[in-house]
């Protein structure tokens, strides 16, 4: 990472080396390092500096919060609590802190310099859209990026939701052979790759939508789907969401909030399409489907996923509701492919075949058979994926 300004002189840790800089992040690019008696605003691509705050020679500076605007809070030895704005003009906050206490409803608290009482920190600007505004990463200081999925995650948030280690992973498998002449190309074409039937229950309803606009085709990998429960939780506010205390930048949502996937495997040849959990998703993990022959005008379309609940590190009320929703409504997840099956064979007007190992229209909850090797070579043609 290129330098912004060499510092007036060096500060050395017990280890005897040099001690790192103490950083944090704005927004749109913007990064604040305070360093000696010298705090500095640049751009975090190029270095380039964009004002550098110099206090006396005997103040040791260090940052405390990344603002909005670009502005931003530090603590000066000498002086006490500096407030610099996106121009680096300074205003005093309070006296001479050992630090800040930060949060998630935008409230701080300084320590005085003897670290016996705290102050209540005027709340004059909120905490900046970013990643990493706090030297401890977010207000939980457990040195972790804000996680924006802790409640109302954008749907467009690329950040693939994985199962964390030590977590069961559970599988879950449909499939359904049809006697047609319409080739495994043209369903894969027609259905699969639009996610026509998806969602739709026996008597037409739309239970699960499709929210992207333009709405799938899915036409390589990469694409983001966000899907939407169309029932009455769209209706109820959440109570993790809505009148807590929490980052401002998170709105209030639903108990049915949408939630995405991103298309990881997006293969012609073999008419399948794979997908992985993003984060804010309930779950974690890939689900893939597929159509393929096993002969003259006989063909089975499949969908088997391996996942576990989400679990939000710095937001254990979320997880305790994707752990209950997983296995009290996984017969929802199940059924939910089961209609779109269902739809397909209603649209080919095809009779259903009679080969047991592909007639688990209802679906399995971790099934015998397919083993999760199976599942996951589906879905990254590897028996681990990610």
């Amino acid at each position: 990472m290129p330098v912004p300004v060499a510092p007036q002189q060096l500060i050395y840790g017990l280890d005897s080396l040099p001690a790192n800089l103490q950083m944090v992040l704005g927004e749109n690019g913007t990064a604040f390092v305070a360093y000696g008696p010298n705090a500095v605003s640049f751009n975090l691509s190029s270095g380039a500096v964009n004002w550098d705050y110099q206090a006396g020679t005997q103040s040791a500076l260090s940052v405390m919060e990344a603002l909005t605007g670009n502005e931003v809070d530090v603590n000066d030895s000498q002086n006490g609590i500096i407030h610099l704005d996106s121009s680096g003009n300074s205003s005093p906050i309070a006296g001479p802190s050992m630090g800040i206490q930060t949060f998630w409803n935008g409230q701080a608290l300084a320590e005085d310099s003897t670290g016996t009482s705290q102050v209540q920190m005027p709340s004059e600007v909120p905490a900046a859209s970013s990643s990493w505004a706090l030297p401890a990463g977010n207000q939980s200081g457990n040195g972790l990026g804000v996680l924006q999925s802790l409640l109302g995650i954008p749907t467009n948030y690329q950040q693939h939701q994985l199962p964390l280690p030590g977590l069961p992973l559970n599988s879950n498998y449909n499939a359904i052979e049809l006697l047609t002449s319409v080739s495994p190309a043209d369903i894969f074409n027609t259905y699969l790759a639009t996610f026509a039937g998806a969602g739709i229950d026996p008597t037409g309803n739309t239970v699960v939508g499709i929210v992207d606009a333009p709405p799938p085709p899915i036409t390589a990998s990469g694409q983001t789907v966000t899907f939407e429960l169309q029932s009455f939780l769209n209706y109820i506010p959440d109570p993790l969401t809505c009148g807590q205390p929490g980052p401002p930048t998170i709105p209030c949502t639903t108990l049915a909030a949408p939630f995405s996937v991103q298309i990881e495997r997006f293969d012609t040849s073999a008419n399948t399409i794979s997908a992985v959990t993003l984060v804010g998703h309930p779950l974690a993990g890939w689900r893939y489907w597929r159509v393929f022959s096993i002969g003259v005008n006989d063909v089975v379309i499949e969908t088997g996923a391996v996942d576990t609940y989400a679990v939000l590190l710095l937001n254990p009320s979320r997880s305790a509701e994707n752990i209950a929703g997983y296995y009290v409504f996984r017969q929802r997840q199940m059924k939910t492919w089961a209609d779109d099956l269902r739809y397909i064979q209603q649209k080919l007007g095809a009779p259903q075949g009679s080969t047991p190992q592909y007639n688990v229209v209802d679906g399995q909850w971790n099934p015998q058979w397919p083993p999760q090797s199976y599942i996951l070579n589906n879905v990254c043609q590897s028996t681990t994926c990610n």
